[in-house]
């Protein structure tokens, strides 16, 4: 009994959202990612990463007008 009710519900469910008959567990496209065969960017060597986070960032004309605002 349990397991009708179950089925009758699926069905009714499946009725008012007919959308969701479409959606399906899908394996990964068969195409290589679109990634694989684009170069990498070149990275930074740690050292000079650490470098230029030590910097005090160069502000823009828009936040120095703001801290104008606020003096």
């Amino acid at each position: 009994m349990e397991a009708y009710a179950a089925k009758q519900a699926n069905e009714h469910r499946q009725a008012q959202e007919p959308w969701r008959r479409d959606v399906k567990n899908s394996p990964l496209p068969e195409y290589p990612r679109r990634w694989e065969n684009e170069p990498t960017p070149p990275h930074k060597p740690l050292e000079q990463w650490l470098a230029e986070e030590g910097q005090p960032r160069k502000r823009s004309a828009a936040w120095l007008a703001l801290e104008e605002l606020f003096k």
